[in-house]
């Protein structure tokens, strides 16, 4: 079966939700089926994504006299840039996230068993049918 990613994303903002109204816990098996769902699918085009990220940042990132980047601690994109190079950052960070919410891979289930399910609304079945519910 094809997703994009922004549906994974998506699908991973209820598992976090689900934790949070603590209708779930860290470790329980239904936790444990997104974190294995989570590898075998998504951490590869995430981690891709910030390699990217990273990569655009530090292309446009100041140099010092001696050619190094210049970090900045307090930018949360850890270096100094001149106006125009922060447009173009923030410009292909842009583009980068659509490009990841856009891609479409195929998704391999991992399914939790059902007794292990904590309630669920029909939207967050919906959500993540097929990818740790069937």
């Amino acid at each position: 079966m094809q997703k994009k990613i922004e549906e994974l994303l998506s699908a991973d903002q209820i598992v976090g939700g689900l934790i949070q109204s603590q209708k779930t816990t860290e470790n329980s098996k239904f936790i444990y089926a997104w974190k294995k769902f989570y590898r075998l699918n998504m951490k590869d085009p995430i981690s891709e994504y910030q390699d990217k990220v990273q990569d655009i940042r530090i292309k446009y990132a100041q140099e010092d006299k001696d050619g190094s980047v210049v970090n900045d601690p307090t930018n949360p994109r850890g270096y100094k840039y001149s106006k125009e190079s922060l447009q173009s950052v923030i410009k292909e960070e842009k583009d980068a996230t659509k490009e990841l919410n856009e891609r479409e891979i195929e998704v391999k289930p991992y399914i939790c068993p059902v007794e292990s399910l904590p309630e669920l609304t029909d939207e967050e079945k919906e959500q993540l049918k097929g990818l740790i519910i069937e």
